[in-house]
């Protein structure tokens, strides 16, 4: 008898030790929620940096919570607050760049790091923006359309006794470019006639280039005794926002040009890609299809710039 009745005073005080207990934590619980509350971002950094729930967290880590100064959760909601408004300022001064950055295998990246890469972001931006000045809107269709057709460099042709000059200069300019500039050189291409049709066709400040490498006007300075050389460019011209293609020599006065992919669409590149078309083939005129680069072909774009293969 007097076993029991230890017994039931045992149960009823662990009873009482655990409602306690639990009275206790749910206490803590409240505390650290009003806590939660006030300062949403430190508490949520907290959690995540201490890997903690707090409906399921132990008395001990709640009395840390509570504990934790004050002063200390409202300097680091300070913090965070100041941070994600810096993010939010980048995100929407630098929306492109921040995808670009982002999207290279940085996702998870939180934003005091982004902030810490803002010189990046602003960089990435400002490639961005250079880019849309830069290209076509639809340059990558017009890639693709090259390269399915089976396209991967066009052709500019040139007497031998130019290619110092050439050099010189850093590129291909357009002859009419080169009489602005007061620039001589020494076998000009074109003749006085074909000057006067680019100037009619209002295309006289516009590097000519072929989509074949063999274009008969090359074999007529051959002819004439000239060694000439062909350099080899790059098909990312033909994205510029100011490049024309033809669909035969742009002297031509049934020629058609225009900037966009379907004027691209016209070049029959199956005269272009034959070799040594006769005059009296019907592919003679659509052989001699251009891509037209407004004034200047830049070094960068000529895969062959250094050493231009001479042709005979």
């Amino acid at each position: 008898m007097f076993f029991l009745v230890i017994l039931a005073i045992v149960c009823i005080a662990l009873y009482v030790i655990d409602k306690a207990s639990k009275s206790n934590k749910k206490r803590l619980i409240n505390k650290a929620e009003v806590i939660k509350k006030t300062y949403p971002r430190a508490f949520k950094e907290y959690e995540s940096k201490h890997r903690i729930n707090l409906s399921s967290a132990k008395k001990t880590t709640l009395k840390e919570i509570v504990k934790r100064p004050r002063n200390t959760w409202n300097n680091e909601e300070e913090a965070l607050i100041n941070i994600n408004q810096k993010y939010d300022e980048i995100k929407r001064q630098y929306p492109n760049g921040l995808d670009k950055l982002l999207s290279r295998n940085q996702l998870g990246m939180p934003p005091e790091e982004l902030i810490q890469k803002e010189n990046a972001i602003i960089r990435l931006e400002d490639e961005y923006n250079k880019e849309k000045d830069t290209y076509k809107k639809d340059h990558k269709e017009i890639t693709k359309f090259l390269r399915d057709n089976y396209t991967v460099r066009f052709y500019h042709f040139t007497a031998l006794d130019n290619v110092k000059s050439i050099w010189e200069m850093g590129g291909l300019y357009s002859w009419y470019t080169l009489k602005q500039k007061g620039i001589i050189i020494p076998v000009p291409g074109g003749t006085e006639l074909s000057r006067t049709l680019d100037t009619r066709f209002g295309l006289q400040d516009y590097v000519r280039l072929s989509f074949c490498e063999d274009h008969p006007m090359a074999y007529r300075l051959i002819k004439q005794g000239k060694d000439v050389v062909l350099f080899e460019i790059s098909i990312e011209v033909a994205s510029l926002n100011n490049t024309l293609f033809s669909n035969m020599n742009a002297t031509d006065s049934n020629h058609q040009h225009g900037g966009k992919l379907a004027d691209l669409e016209k070049v029959d590149f199956l005269a272009t890609h034959k070799s040594y078309v006769s005059r009296e083939s019907p592919y003679f005129k659509t052989h001699q299809a251009e891509v037209l680069v407004k004034s200047f072909i830049p070094a960068k774009y000529i895969c062959n710039f250094e050493s231009p293969e001479v042709i005979s």
